[in-house]
């Protein structure tokens, strides 16, 4: 059986270790500061000013809630464990698709530092949402035939979901919340 491209990039990239611009320290800033920006944060970095551009931003010190200022807490210790400092004097990221997709959900997804994968999902299929809650928007369908990457930590019983609808292009990736459950997704293959 064949490894989806897309999958196996991503594999690969998240076996990698994580290093100060390392594609989990980026990933862990852009989570880190959507979370301010949605709070009001407005930003002083290049880097921050490029991405968020301050609209409607009303301070340098946003009130979090509870569930924010744990995930921040949770990104702040990852950023310290692997040395993470991205360089925000420039005024553009790596991955430029990474901040737009995160912007889709409303609990934002924090990377993990391993992957996983499921190749070739032979489950009905299974609806993705927007937020870690059963009432949160589609963003998508799960369906036969698909490849699922793992490369978040869970949210209570939500696991994050990457899926890659083509076997061999990251094209129409898309990702979302689902409960799967303890047992494995029914795959062809799995990875990771």
């Amino acid at each position: 059986m064949l490894r989806p491209l897309a999958l196996t990039a991503a594999c690969a990239l998240a076996a990698t270790t994580a290093t100060a611009e390392g594609p989990q320290c980026e990933d862990w800033w852009v989570a880190r500061n959507l979370i301010f920006d949605r709070a009001g944060y407005c930003f002083s970095t290049p880097l921050g000013r490029a991405l968020f551009d301050n609209a409607g931003c009303t301070t340098t010190d946003p009130a979090l809630t509870a569930e924010a200022a744990a995930t921040v807490a949770q990104i702040r210790s990852l950023e310290t464990d692997y040395a993470c400092a991205v360089d925000t004097t420039r005024t553009t990221l790596n991955d430029p698709g990474l901040l737009e997709l995160y912007r889709l959900f409303e609990d934002i997804p924090v990377r993990d530092i391993g992957e996983s994968g499921c190749l070739g999902y032979r489950g009905d299929p299974l609806a993705l949402r927007s937020g870690a809650r059963a009432d949160a928007p589609v963003t998508g369908w799960l369906q036969p035939g698909m490849s699922v990457g793992f490369a978040h930590f869970a949210r209570g019983d939500y696991d994050f979901l990457m899926v890659f609808p083509s076997e061999n292009s990251v094209e129409g990736v898309f990702g979302g919340w689902a409960i799967i459950g303890p047992a494995l997704l029914p795959c062809d293959g799995s990875a990771g």
